[in-house]
C-alpha cells in the first residue's frame, strides 16, 4: 500500500455525511422493513422481535452492499483510503512484537515495515484528530532514524509490501 496525501478537512466531510446518511438509512429503512415483515408474517402472540432483527440485519447488508460498490467513487476516496489504511495497520499491528524483534536484530525489511507503519499510524493519528500517543511514536520514529542512519538505509513507505509480514 502507498501512502497518500490527503485533505483532512476533505476527508472529514464526506465522512461524516457518510456517517449520517448511513444513520437515516438504518433508521428509516429498519423501521420500514420491520413494519412490512410484520404485517406479512405476524405471529398472533405479538412477539416480534425476530422480525425487528430481521429488517435491521437486512438493512445493515444493503447499507453494507451499497457501500461495497459506491467506494470507488470519488467521493469515497478518502474514507476508502483511510480504510485500506487502517486494515493494513491491523495487518501489521498482528505481527508488530516479531516485526520489532526482527528490527532491533537490524532486519531491513523489518526495519522498513516499521518505517511504514509509523508514517502510517502518524497520518491517520493526525487524520483522526488522535494525538495523545504523538511524543511516543516520535521517539520510536528518532530511534528508527538513527537505526537506519547506522546501517546506511534509507526507509521509505514505498518499500513495504504485505507479503514481507509473512516472514515475521
Amino acid at each position: 500500500m502507498k501512502l497518500l496525501d490527503i485533505d483532512k478537512d476533505r476527508y472529514r466531510k464526506h465522512l461524516n455525511i457518510t456517517i449520517v446518511g448511513c444513520i437515516i438509512t438504518l433508521l428509516f429503512s429498519s423501521l420500514g422493513l420491520s413494519a412490512l415483515f410484520i404485517a406479512l408474517v405476524s405471529s398472533s402472540d405479538g412477539d416480534n422481535f425476530s422480525l425487528n432483527l430481521m429488517a435491521v440485519v437486512v438493512s445493515v447488508a444493503a447499507i453494507l452492499s451499497t457501500l461495497s460498490m459506491l467506494k470507488n467513487k470519488p467521493f469515497f476516496a478518502e474514507i476508502y483510503y483511510v480504510w485500506c489504511l487502517k486494515m493494513e495497520l491491523n495487518f501489521i499491528n498482528a505481527k508488530l512484537r516479531q516485526v520489532e524483534a526482527a528490527a532491533a536484530k537490524e532486519n531491513v525489511i523489518a526495519i522498513q515495515t516499521l518505517g511504514f507503519y509509523y508514517r502510517a499510524s502518524r497520518q491517520l493519528w493526525l487524520l483522526d484528530d488522535n494525538t495523545i500517543a504523538i511524543d511516543s511514536l516520535n521517539l520510536k520514529e528518532q530511534r528508527l532514524k538513527e537505526q537506519a542512519t547506522h546501517l546506511n538505509l534509507t526507509i521509505s513507505p514505498e518499500n513495504y509490501e504485505r507479503e514481507h509480514l509473512k516472514q515475521f
